[in-house]
């Protein structure tokens, strides 16, 4: 396909596509050679390490990748209450502010293991983003193992099950991430968004304020093109008037210089008289011609103003045109909100 990317794979890729992830599980080595293996670190991926708690960006794979890993002190921390849900609303502010700076959202919430077996609870992470967020986010939760899957059954590990089956074994190469970039491709690509957003609400009245904001552009837009317009007939009547007044005045000097020199041939007795006249009107003709360039002058003028309010009428429908491809974008996001909104209602209401 002409101007497809083609990552390290030798597969098509769009470089438009963003993915992002969230990296949650209790054991910081093990989280960090996740992120290491998914931002594309192969030379010195065992040596890795995340850094500030903050999302971290990467082309990979023929794609703008950002991951943000989580503390894994999260999950000692659940762990160690009696009565589960104190725990979470304890971690509830981080939860919700960690979500935020995946903004618009996240595309997947990977749940890093070791291996498949269900020893240190890691599903209180599950079970926390689902407290917070609602349970339509463990449809946009995958378990990442570390560690090769032999003869355990990876289905029956209890994380894997709340994420309704989805996994991977996760290594530190091209076509294991690109493995997962397709899984997850395939597991937003059944949904209505490609993404997990705590904040339609939000977009939807950013939305709606700009809309609003757009018309009252268009509407003034509108209006000066309008006064434009009036402006630029104006200035062709004045032209076209300005031009017979000079044709009318320069035909009737014409007449009366034809006029005086027929007199002049035909009276010789007053020849001086006709002479001395003659001078005066060629004096007048002067005057005439005077203020015909004076016209002329005024005309050119005119044609340079006309030609500027045509530049800025062609400016104008340049900048009209420029807001109805911006409000078509708003439009389209609309509906793409519109029909995320309708997803979430529909997984909320099963």
């Amino acid at each position: 396909m002409a101007g497809a990317h083609i990552d390290e794979l030798g597969r098509p890729a769009d470089p438009r596509v963003k993915l992002r992830f969230m990296v949650l599980g209790g054991d910081d080595a093990l989280m960090d050679k996740a992120c290491a293996a998914i931002l594309g670190e192969r030379d010195d991926g065992d040596a890795f390490r995340f850094g500030n708690l903050k999302p971290r960006k990467a082309q990979v794979c023929g794609r703008q990748v950002s991951v943000l890993k989580t503390p894994s002190y999260w999950l000692e921390h659940l762990k160690s209450y009696y009565i589960f849900i104190n725990g979470v609303k304890l971690l509830l502010p981080e939860l919700q502010f960690f979500e935020s700076l995946l903004f618009p959202g996240s595309n997947a919430f990977l749940l890093v293991l070791k291996n498949v077996k269900n020893a240190c609870r890691e599903n209180y992470l599950l079970h926390a983003l689902s407290e917070v967020f609602g349970k339509e986010v463990l449809d946009y939760c995958m378990v990442l193992f570390m560690n090769e899957v032999r003869l355990s059954d990876p289905n029956n590990n209890s994380c894997v099950k709340l994420c309704k089956g989805r996994y991977q074994v996760l290594k530190n190469t091209d076509e294991s991430v690109y493995r997962l970039f397709e899984k997850t491709r395939e597991m937003t690509g059944q949904k209505k968004s490609i993404f997990f957003s705590n904040h339609l609400e939000c977009f939807r009245k950013a939305e709606k304020h700009f809309e609003a904001e757009n018309e009252i552009k268009q509407a003034k837009l509108r209006r000066e093109l309008l006064e434009h317009k009036e402006s630029v007939e104006n200035v062709k009547t004045e032209t076209r008037q300005l031009k017979e007044a000079i044709r009318k005045e320069a035909k009737e000097i014409n007449e009366r210089i034809e006029e005086e020199l027929k007199k002049l041939a035909t009276g010789r007795e007053n020849e001086l008289d006709a002479l001395k006249r003659k001078e005066n009107q060629m004096k007048d003709f002067q005057e005439l011609k005077e203020e015909l360039r004076v016209y002329e002058n005024r005309e050119k003028e005119l044609r340079n103003e006309t030609d500027a309010l045509k530049k800025s009428e062609k400016e104008m429908k340049e900048e009209n045109q420029k807001l109805k491809e911006e409000l078509s974008i708003y439009k389209n996001r609309e509906k793409e909100l519109k029909n995320e909104t309708d997803a979430l209602k529909r997984v909320k209401n099963t």
